[in-house]
Formats: C-alpha cells, structure tokens, sequence
C-alpha cells in the first residue's frame, strides 16, 4: 500500500513495525461497542439514581439524548460495508 506523499509531508513516516494495510476493523469495533456498554451501564445507574432520589433535571435528559446520538453514530459505523475499497465510497 503507497502512502499519500501529502501525509507523509504532514506526519512523516511511519514507525518501524507498524503494518498500515493490517485490518483493524474487528479490533475497532470491539473497542466501539465495549464503550458504548459500559457507558450504557453508566447512564442506566445515573438515571437509576437520580429517579430514587428525584425527578430527572434538564443535564439527565442531555446527558441521555446525547448518548442516544453516540449510539446512532456507532451502529452507522458498525454496519457500515467497505465500497470501493474504502468506508465511506470515496475514491481517488
């Protein structure tokens, strides 16, 4: 696989031992979905707690709507399929 001059114009090379055509994509999305459980974890225990102790205020429910848009964007990338040799279906 070539390395676009511009990056390496911006970042320099690579480090030694680092294989950039290697698939993450299992090892990535593991990483995405274990955050998003445990951050679930978090949010249900907040609310649970909140709920005991009094009604919900305006920080729960952005807390909760923005960990609804987390979710989205998750489930977007994780059952988003390669296109033409890459994610998103650019090409160059």
């Amino acid at each position: 696989m070539e390395i676009d001059p511009m990056v390496i114009a911006i970042f320099g090379h690579p480090p030694e031992g680092i294989d950039l055509s290697a698939n993450q994509e299992i090892k990535n999305t593991t990483i995405v979905l274990s955050m998003l459980g445990i951050s679930a974890l978090f949010l249900a225990g907040r609310i649970a707690i909140r709920t005991q102790q009094s009604h919900l205020s305006l920080d729960d429910y952005t807390i909760s709507v923005s960990w609804l848009f987390v979710a989205i964007t998750a489930a977007i990338v994780f059952l988003a399929k390669p296109v033409q040799g890459n994610m998103f279906g650019h090409s160059r």
